[in-house]
């Protein structure tokens, strides 16, 4: 039986390579679905001009927001849209640089029954200097993969202050509605703290934080200034 199944497997792999090369299919198609926080409400096909097409998407953790967006827009902050399908959206995921589909929520792919376990905990140690956060090897592709989860866990709110020219801007992202036992719980982090440096770099915006986001994932060592109660307290986030 399962020589069969691996049989029949080739079999489909076969032909889907047949139909990629044929044009028959999109490879598209095969991309992995996306885990970041966006719904597919709708699309819009051109024929004729295909950079007409546009899709509908909407931002899950912005309350709902929705707007439309066409091939090259970036959708909330987050992906770049490259191709928009009849059943799908191919983006870019901005956050981990590849390729992935978004699709519509009754089309989605089922669970995995088997997910593998979540990585070891944190490890946190407070000293006088610095608060040295160690994680796991993986882990940081774990949240990636799961990052629903990870915005579930805490909200965090641009930080606004009034500039010599009387405009309001963001001066870090505060930290609130923790969840209890959740990641950023484990991290170390508590309600009020305020995000102001990654790396000696300021955020100033979000597309500052996705930025900085995508360079700090392979990093071994990323350092951050978090703003507790008036003072400015470093974090250090060693990959174990």
């Amino acid at each position: 039986m399962g020589l069969l199944v691996v049989l029949g497997w080739r079999v489909v792999a076969q032909m889907v390579a047949l139909a990629i090369a044929a044009g028959a299919v999109s490879p598209h198609g095969l991309l992995p679905p996306t885990s970041l926080p966006l719904s597919l409400a709708g699309v819009r096909i051109d024929r004729e001009t295909a950079s007409q097409s546009a899709s509908l998407i909407r931002c899950t953790y912005r309350h709902g927001e929705q707007r439309s967006y066409r091939v090259g827009q970036v959708a909330c902050e987050v992906a770049e849209i490259t191709e928009i399908q009849p059943d799908a959206v191919v983006i870019k995921n901005l956050l981990t640089k590849r390729a992935e589909r978004l699709v519509f929520p009754s089309t989605s792919p089922p669970a995995n029954p088997s997910p593998l376990p979540p990585p070891s905990p944190p490890v946190v140690t407070v000293t006088r200097e610095a608060v040295a956060v160690d994680l796991a090897k993986g882990s940081v592709d774990h949240y990636l993969e799961n990052l629903n989860d990870l915005l579930d866990a805490a909200l965090a709110s641009p930080r606004l202050r009034e500039s010599a020219d009387g405009e309001r801007r963001i001066d870090g992202f505060e930290i609130g509605r923790i969840k209890e036992a959740g990641l950023v719980e484990q991290l170390g982090l508590r309600n009020g703290d305020v995000i102001l440096e990654v790396n000696g770099q300021s955020l100033d915006s979000l597309a500052t934080v996705i930025q900085l986001f995508g360079q700090i994932q392979t990093m071994a060592q990323v350092k951050v200034t978090v703003l507790r109660n008036g003072l400015r307290v470093p974090f250090v986030f060693n990959r174990k």
